[in-house]
């Protein structure tokens, strides 16, 4: 199984990992898809929203996901 996705550190700054999950969306007895999801979040902004309004939430995130299938198909990248 492969890892979790990635993120350059470089494109993180300000941003905070907030959710892991992998989950498989697809599973029959010939092919199988496992998807890696890491959530990050706008630190500063959640901050700054709830020091001014008192109000606490999740107002900008990105996500980036890495699919596999299992087993992996001939000719793919391993």
């Amino acid at each position: 199984m492969n890892p979790p996705p990635t993120v350059p550190d470089g494109r993180l700054d300000g941003w905070r990992l907030v959710e892991e999950s992998t989950d498989t969306p697809f599973d029959v007895r010939l092919l199988r898809v496992v998807a890696h999801t890491a959530v990050y979040e706008d630190a500063d902004l959640r901050e700054t929203i709830r020091d001014r309004t008192g109000v606490d939430g999740r107002w900008r995130f990105f996500l980036a996901s890495r699919v596999t299938l299992e087993p992996t198909p001939p000719g793919s990248a391993a």
